[in-house]
């Protein structure tokens, strides 16, 4: 199992309806080539994990670097992964943490911390979290 666990920056505001478009192509792309995951969007970042086969991942990963709409990008994680998925139902789930929500009250975060200042563990716990009441 591979996994690549980034941020970036949206370089547009991404509206409900922007939002509702990019997830039913990355659920389309990633069921076609089986890649799971999930995905975060708050207050401009993005937050997001990609697992599956190398070749699947990587791809959806390099056209998203390659996406006009994302900046920034850093790459909190990125290698073989241990065991089983860890978002084995989503082909890609969703979390909108809306801008000023405080963090802390859905993952135990201090609300003060944007995902842009998350470490990799925290970023992972986030995921998994958010991954409970996903849409």
């Amino acid at each position: 199992m591979f996994r690549i666990l980034y941020l970036s920056t949206a370089n547009q505001p991404f509206s409900t309806n922007d939002l509702a478009k990019l997830l039913r192509a990355a659920r389309s792309k990633n069921t076609a080539v089986h890649v799971t995951g999930m995905l975060v969007y708050s207050d401009g970042d993005f937050l997001q994990i990609l697992e599956g086969e190398y070749q699947s991942v990587t791809g959806i990963y390099d056209r998203i670097i390659s996406d006009p709409r994302h900046g920034d990008v850093s790459v909190l994680q990125r290698g073989l992964g241990y065991g089983d998925r860890l978002f084995p139902n989503w082909s890609m789930g969703f979390k909108r943490v809306p801008d000023q929500t405080l963090v802390d009250e859905a993952v135990g975060v201090n609300s003060r911390v944007k995902l842009r200042y998350l470490d990799a563990m925290s970023a992972l716990d986030f995921l998994l979290a958010c991954s409970r009441s996903q849409t």
